[in-house]
């Protein structure tokens, strides 16, 4: 029998031995991948939070000469746009029909479940007049509107784009908006997909074009971009004049 119980413990103690050495490897091929991704990064730290980061967004048009009817009628999807810069109300008034607030109880341009309100919306603003390149946050406001950009970080996010997405639209549009959420739950796409077709709508009125993009590499795009881990991007949205 001691002899027996030797036999097995000399046994185990390859398969211990090989047991570690996979570990390891597993463990290099992760840390060899997040080093990979980590190489495209040349980003400014994220500014400290501050009122002077603040941007007071142009008051948004209600009163279109375009109507409901004709804009749901003449929308589409376009995925090339004209080199040319948008302007700062193209910009406001698009992050208005996507989250704005319009009510003094806090209520929005789209149904939140339970007003919960989990969407978050980004812009890279690639080519926008009267504003650096960089990525602001849509600061919507809580009971009453505030509608104001929160600076992020300035910086040319265009070359970051070419290098880390296949999609021609992201490479190439002068605004990118993205929508994230602090939730997994469905309501939150739910609510991504009403503020996307209130974009849809509002970009016809103002004669762009754009497209929504949800094929995405999550986690490098969070890298790259500084967005927080706890959020999830749900769509890119490219913006722009249209090629037509």
């Amino acid at each position: 029998m001691p002899a027996l119980k030797k036999q097995k413990k000399d046994f185990i103690v390859p398969l211990t031995t090989i047991g570690i050495v996979f570990l390891l490897v597993v463990a290099s091929l992760f840390k060899t991948n997040k080093t990979h991704t980590s190489t495209t990064l040349s980003l400014p730290q994220t500014e400290q939070e501050s009122d002077a980061n603040l941007i007071d967004l142009p008051y948004p048009n209600k009163d279109s000469k375009v109507s409901l009817e004709k804009a749901l009628n003449n929308w589409r999807s376009y995925t090339s746009f004209q080199d040319k810069p948008l302007s700062l109300n193209n910009l406001s008034q698009l992050l208005w029909s996507a989250q704005g607030v319009t009510v003094d109880w806090g209520g929005r341009t789209v149904y939140s479940s339970k007003s919960a309100y989990p969407l978050s919306i980004y812009a890279v603003t690639n080519q926008v007049t009267d504003i650096d390149q960089g990525l602001y946050k849509y600061i919507p406001g809580d009971l009453q509107p505030a509608h104001q950009l929160y600076s992020l970080y300035k910086a040319d996010l265009r070359q970051l784009f070419i290098e880390n997405t296949k999609q021609y639209s992201l490479q190439h549009a002068p605004l990118i908006l993205i929508i994230t959420s602090n939730t997994n739950k469905i309501e939150a796409y739910l609510e991504a997909g009403h503020a996307t077709q209130n974009l849809f709508l509002q970009s016809e009125s103002l004669g762009l074009g754009m497209a929504e993009i949800s094929n995405i590499d999550q986690d490098v795009l969070k890298e790259i971009l500084q967005i927080p881990e706890e959020e999830t991007i749900i769509y890119l949205i490219p913006v722009g004049l249209p090629k037509k």
